[in-house]
């Protein structure tokens, strides 16, 4: 398997591809909007054209997504199942993500969860 490697970077968004074993990362740092949309959807292609085991979508340093970045998202599971790849989205910030729980896709889509820590006091 050959090492995908991708960098897309304009004033507002940053999508980056890199490979770690069998995963395949894809990780979008500042804007996932219409600007980004076709950048994330090439890397995504080119990922699942490497056939890894997983591909991560890293949207931890997201901070802002419209439905264009939504849509982006909704079409990736889709690709991702359809060439049998496992897809794991790690969330947005909990302002951002908050776009998928009011979309009714936060339980749809494969996100990864934080475990949950139990603090006693």
């Amino acid at each position: 398997m050959t090492q995908p490697s991708f960098r897309y970077e304009d004033a507002h968004s940053e999508v980056r591809c890199s490979q770690a074993g069998t995963t395949t990362t894809i990780a979008v740092a500042g804007e996932l909007d219409l600007a980004a949309a076709e950048k994330f959807d090439g890397a995504v292609a080119r990922a699942l054209a490497e056939r890894p085991e997983t591909v991560a979508v890293d949207l931890t340093a997201t901070g802002f997504i419209d439905s264009s970045g939504v849509r982006c998202i909704l079409q990736a599971s889709r690709d991702a199942e359809r060439h049998g790849v496992r897809l794991v989205i790690l969330p947005a910030p909990e302002d951002v993500h908050r776009i998928f729980e009011l979309c009714g896709l936060a339980t749809l889509l494969p996100f990864a969860t934080a475990p949950t820590i139990d603090v006693a006091c």
